[in-house]
């Protein structure tokens, strides 16, 4: 699993949309900088979830952990 989230954040900083990712917003979520939280896929099971910010072009990692629990706030 560690080998397989180095390479989605590799992607995630160089392309957030990747199509390996299928990123997508939470619904009815708001990030800690006021924004949308992103769920993306790490692996079938995992998941990774992320906001952008505190500053304008930074990506902030919210929680990487199993589908469900990966969705619960952090």
């Amino acid at each position: 699993m560690y080998r397989q989230l180095k390479s989605k954040l590799r992607f995630l900083e160089t392309n957030p949309r990747h199509p390996s990712l299928e990123s997508h917003a939470v619904e009815r979520t708001t990030g800690d900088f006021g924004g949308k939280v992103f769920e993306s896929y790490v692996t079938e099971k995992y998941r990774m979830t992320w906001e952008y910010g505190p500053s304008k072009g930074e990506i902030t990692l919210r929680n990487v952990d199993n589908h469900d629990e990966c969705l619960k706030r952090p």
